[in-house]
């Protein structure tokens, strides 16, 4: 079990280890670096330098932050997780850890290696990929509330680019905890990119704010 700092800048998700900052993202089921080896928590990663046309000096270039890489699913997936905003730490276990949250079953780790979550919202439920390399919320364009605008945002998504979005604030239900956040319509690439997945669109970091959030992936399971 280890330690790292966890810091959050431009509404993404960086771990801290000694070769620099490394994007937490969950919604990504490979990693990839400018490292080609790294260690975390006790155990060692070959890590490719590009993954799909993407390496570190791009996804650099789109986030607006210097990082060494980024770290998904296949180094991520190894371990239990505590996400401790609060205190800008996360601790990463090859052992089983114990959170009291409410339990929330997540799907998709063993066919995609990204995880989507149950979540209602304007009496739906909808299948949201968990993803902390996103600040933001997206669903369908029918089921965006647009009663209480928050702005225009400008975002990317990797395969997708950068994309302007009109935003929301809405209001989500996810394992019996609620939650306001702000949302959009997902772009028509990046619907079609989640939907190969069987997945409705996603829900970012946002939902990490002002709690422990213990991220289980070998049992499937969000603690929030």
């Amino acid at each position: 079990m280890a330690t790292y700092g966890l810091t959050m800048e431009r509404d993404h998700l960086f771990l801290n280890l000694a070769g620099g900052k490394w994007l937490l993202d969950t919604g990504s089921p490979l990693s990839f670096g400018d490292d080609p080896r790294i260690e975390i928590a006790g155990v060692g990663f070959d890590i490719p330098r590009a993954c799909a046309g993407l390496d570190a000096e791009t996804i650099s270039d789109l986030v607006g932050v210097p990082l060494q890489g980024l770290l998904g699913g296949d180094v991520l997936g190894r371990f239990d997780h505590f996400f401790d905003l609060s205190a800008a730490t996360v601790t990463i276990s090859e052992d089983v850890l114990a959170h009291e949250g409410a339990a929330v079953a997540m799907w998709g780790l063993d066919t995609s290696g990204v995880p989507y979550v149950a979540v209602r919202t304007m009496g739906h439920d909808l299948r949201l990929v968990f993803d902390t390399g996103s600040m933001m919320t997206y669903v369908p364009d029918q089921r965006v509330p647009r009663d209480r605008p928050a702005g225009t945002r400008q975002d990317f998504y990797p395969g997708v680019g950068r994309f302007q979005v009109e935003t929301f604030l809405g209001d989500f239900r996810i394992g019996g905890q609620d939650f306001e956040l702000q949302c959009g319509a997902l772009p028509p690439l990046l619907a079609m990119l989640i939907g190969y997945i069987g997945a409705d669109g996603v829900v970012g970091n946002a939902i990490m704010r002002d709690r422990v959030i213990g991220y289980f992936p070998r049992r499937s399971t969000l603690c929030l």
